[in-house]
């Protein structure tokens, strides 16, 4: 038994959520009953057997894993600390990658109606991760180091 509990643990643990879902999900178990759980349980076997697994589990492979928190990173970077809107991070982004050995024609277009992290998850498959952190903490700090004061005085 010990065996199939830490089975369980280590798909937890893989399962990319993080420690307060899997708390949250863990006291779920706790107040619903485990043969409550269970009964759900099997229902989602059933659904993925008909369906096929991939497609209704909710798995996230890693690798898209990746991308979404790379997209995240750069979100972070760029609209968040230098304050920047969606059009011009790709902007500057598209700047600075063209600076470099990268080919900005063969990456994707930029959607607005889609956002600027899905267009940065579509990037990370043809651009590295390190690359892309690399570009957009060279222009988060570009625009935070050379910003006027947070505070201008007017002109006297």
């Amino acid at each position: 038994m010990k065996r199939d509990i830490d089975r369980l643990l280590l798909l937890l643990a893989a399962s990319g959520l993080e420690e307060r879902e899997i708390y949250d999900a863990l006291r779920w178990v706790e107040r619903d009953g485990v043969s409550r759980v269970m009964n759900r349980l099997m229902a989602f076997k059933r659904r993925l057997r008909m369906v096929g697994a991939e497609e209704q589990s909710g798995y996230i492979p890693s690798e898209e894993r990746r991308q979404q928190r790379t997209a995240d990173q750069v979100s972070q970077l760029l609209q968040v600390e230098a304050g920047l809107s969606s059009t011009r991070a790709v902007s500057l982004m598209l700047e600075s990658l063209s600076k470099s050995k990268i080919r900005t024609s063969e990456l994707p277009r930029f959607r607005s109606k889609e956002g600027f992290r899905s267009w940065i998850q579509r990037v990370a498959v043809k651009v590295p991760t390190s690359e892309l952190l690399h570009h957009a903490t060279r222009v988060r700090n570009a625009i935070v180091h050379t910003s006027g004061t947070d505070w201008p005085l007017r002109d006297r």
